[in-house]
């Protein structure tokens, strides 16, 4: 490994320590970083890596004295703070969509650091509204548990971003898209799958929501495939 990506043996220490997410040791040693600190296209000879992810969160536990469309709520009526239920991801090429879920005390840190060792394998990632949504919730709650952020040096694709700059379509949604586009939609829920997740801790409801984000990352990859004939590079 050291003589085809001419590694200092010191250097290549680093660039294989576990959680070293693309840090400037890593990225540097296995080139996957240029002069001007942008993302180089992978070692010559082996083939991009393009990763389809999504993730699905749960939502603040507060408490309130009342309800309504015009209540503020301070940090302090925080009961629970909201996490990431399970991430989706599935490698172009690939059949299969992986999953991972919180704990059963509905911690994520596991999660994070399962994800943390996946997304190092990636040359190219793809969401739908990752650069707003999915990557900022996946570094905060990084911070939260003292993990390495996840900032990947690779390329990031999002998908909503496309849609709204090169298409005009009623709804940037990617379940509007995928119907559009005849691909089919997302799996119909409700609010109280996270209500019965959340509070009631319901296995059936987990398996659901599992089964849902393994199918926005097919629909994903779908629609991915689709926009990008038309969509310049």
């Amino acid at each position: 490994i050291e003589k085809r990506l001419k590694i200092h043996p010191d250097n290549a220490t680093r660039a294989n320590r576990r959680h070293d997410l693309w840090g400037p040791g890593k990225a540097k040693a296995i080139g996957l970083v240029n002069k001007g600190g942008k993302a180089s296209p992978p070692v010559s000879g082996r083939a991009l890596r393009r990763l389809f992810l999504d993730i699905e969160t749960s939502p603040n536990v507060v408490l309130t004295w009342r309800i309504g469309y015009k209540i503020s709520l301070s940090h302090d009526n925080l009961l629970k703070e909201r996490a990431i239920i399970c991430v989706g991801w599935k490698w172009e090429g690939e059949k299969e969509v992986h999953s991972v879920q919180w704990d059963k005390e509905q911690n994520d840190k596991t999660l994070l650091s399962e994800l943390i060792d996946v997304v190092n394998e990636a040359d190219e990632i793809v969401m739908h509204n990752g650069d707003r949504f999915d990557f900022p919730w996946l570094r905060t709650r990084c911070l939260f548990h003292g993990l390495p952020i996840i900032n990947p040096q690779s390329k990031t694709v999002d998908t909503l971003q496309w849609a709204r700059r090169n298409f005009y379509f009623n709804s940037n949604r990617l379940d509007y898209i995928a119907r559009f586009l005849g691909l089919g939609g997302k799996i119909k829920t409700e609010y109280g799958l996270w209500k019965e997740i959340v509070l009631n801790r319901d296995a059936r409801s987990m398996d659901l929501m599992v089964t849902y984000c393994k199918r926005d990352v097919v629909l994903l990859e779908q629609v991915w495939k689709r926009l990008k004939v038309l969509v310049s590079p």
